[in-house]
């Protein structure tokens, strides 16, 4: 005597094992029916659906992933074994971006012009060596900038000195008519010599109010008796034979 469950699945002629199986699954073929990947499926048809569906949507990742690492594959760069012939160094190098010529090497120039001798040898050497032209372009401006700072540096320690230089200078006189005086007498002594092409090489370069220098033309000008005329020196204006002062300047008198 059986009971209802039994009898129900004992419907078709199956047997107890058979009858445990899914609805779902006694509607797919025999030879994939015992597959224990479909047993495993417990949701019945919307399970199973689910699950192509994600099985769907992770291979089309899996598949975007694989072309994009196809295309990185081709760009890779192979290493030239030590047997490379010369043609296979040459389409290496210029797949790691070495140019074809010295020339092709561009430094952007900084406040220092870039002198042409340097710029030359950079370009022959970073060639020489395979430097990809992105590197090289870098490591010569960069060059230039640590240039632009040493320049920089020399400037304001120049400029530091000259202060320095001039501060002390001018402590030296008694009054600022005194220093005037001073740069009067130098002033006369590089247009004696020179004449005007002095004027424009100072005002070019500034070198002639330089104090060191000032101070050297005044202590030249004490051991050569020469002439004491502008107002501040203290001495009575006077003109004397081979002088270098031959006269005193009009607004001295």
């Amino acid at each position: 005597m059986t009971n209802g469950v039994s009898e129900a699945g004992s419907t078709g002629g199956s047997t107890g094992s058979e009858a445990a199986l899914q609805p779902w699954l006694e509607q797919v073929e025999q030879s994939v029916r015992g597959s224990e990947v479909l047993k495993g499926i417990k949701g019945g048809v919307n399970e199973l659906a689910k699950n192509h569906i994600k099985i769907s949507e992770d291979y089309g990742k899996l598949h975007g992933e694989h072309e994009t690492l196809k295309g990185s594959v081709k760009e890779m760069v192979k290493i030239p074994g030590k047997d490379a012939t010369p043609e296979e160094l040459k389409a290496f190098n210029t797949r790691l971006g070495v140019p074809d010529k010295p020339e092709a090497y561009e430094f952007a120039p900084g406040k220092v012009p870039n002198d042409d001798g340097i710029v030359k040898w950079a370009r022959e050497l970073f060639y020489g060596l395979n430097v990809p032209k992105p590197i090289g372009d870098a490591i010569g401006s960069a060059f230039n900038k640590f240039m632009d700072a040493v320049v920089d540096e020399e400037d304001r320690l120049a400029t530091e000195a000259f202060e320095k230089a001039n501060k002390d200078f001018r402590a030296t006189f008694p009054d600022e008519n005194s220093y005037n005086a001073a740069l009067e007498l130098s002033a006369r002594f590089w247009n004696k010599l020179v004449g005007e092409d002095f004027k424009i090489f100072q005002e070019a370069t500034g070198i002639g109010n330089h104090p060191v220098l000032i101070k050297f033309i005044l202590e030249t000008a004490k051991k050569m008796g020469e002439d004491t005329s502008p107002a501040g020196t203290g001495g009575t204006p006077k003109v004397g034979e081979g002088m270098i002062y031959d006269k005193t300047p009009e607004l001295q008198k």
